[in-house]
């Protein structure tokens, strides 16, 4: 417990500072509205490799 006390207060701060960085995340529609459908499972490029995917994915944007 001794070892761990010195290193206690900086790690709370570096807890403090990153809740408080993302914490505006929390309500925001992202979180619920995901997009790996349209991205992802519903995407023909995303559906195996072949020279005609590769050239899809070199060649748009």
């Amino acid at each position: 417990m001794e070892t761990l006390r010195p290193h206690l207060v900086p790690a709370l701060a570096v807890l403090a500072v990153v809740f408080a960085l993302y914490a505006v995340c929390l309500g925001h529609d992202f979180q619920i509205m995901w997009d790996d459908n349209l991205y992802v499972t519903a995407n023909e490029a995303a559906k195996g490799f072949s020279l005609q995917h590769l050239k899809f994915a070199l060649t748009t944007c």
